[in-house]
């Protein structure tokens, strides 16, 4: 399916799942990659505790890189609890 610009049609428009990867950089280095949105949100919790409890990294150090997967018509998730 391609999509021309300016339609304002998406891919979950036509019941297609985009799940979102994430990167977490410090200083501009990579230090996670390629995470899902659960793992994303751990690694972020323990980032925010080491911080908590040593200070580092600072949250001012650290930037997100939201990376858009491949469409998929179905969500594996969603056919589990069926």
């Amino acid at each position: 399916m391609v999509w021309s610009k300016g339609k304002g049609r998406t891919w979950e428009d036509e019941g297609y799942i985009v799940k979102e990867k994430y990167n977490i950089y410090c200083k501009g280095r990579l230090i996670h990659s390629n995470l899902t949105e659960d793992q994303y949100f751990e690694t972020m919790g323990d980032l925010s505790r080491d911080f908590y409890e040593t200070g580092s990294p600072n949250p001012d150090d650290l930037k997100t890189e939201m990376l858009k997967d491949e469409p998929s018509l179905y969500d594996n998730r969603e056919l589990l609890n069926e």
